[in-house]
């Protein structure tokens, strides 16, 4: 699963190989993590880097957990534009990154 949180970042979760009630919370920028951590899931293990990896940092945490943390994320939206509130919350470089993915979706529309 990706998620992009505007307070937060850009996460990669995935069930953590032969523990069915975990998950890996991968991402590509530690400070993700460190944001995730403070404003979501306080709960969220050490941070792990690994080189070599798509996700060079990882963290490890419960699927009850992690719902938990999305649902608290949920209940934190106040704002009416995604990529202008991660510019505000996180920086103008990360809104654009995101702007870029944003943009790359766009042709799943379909074409009238």
């Amino acid at each position: 699963m990706w998620i992009f949180l505007a307070h937060a970042g850009f996460f990669s979760v995935v069930q953590r190989d032969g523990h069915p009630d975990q998950l890996v919370v991968r991402a590509r920028d530690a400070d993700d993590l460190k944001r995730l951590k403070k404003l979501y899931l306080p709960t969220l293990g050490e941070t792990i880097r690994l080189k070599g990896r798509d996700y060079p940092v990882r963290a490890y945490t419960t699927k009850e957990a992690f719902s938990s943390a999305l649902a608290l994320a949920v209940k934190a939206i106040e704002f009416t534009n995604f990529k202008a509130e991660t510019a505000r919350a996180i920086g103008a470089e990360r809104a654009a990154t995101y702007h870029e993915v944003w943009a790359i979706l766009h042709h799943l529309e379909p074409r009238d």
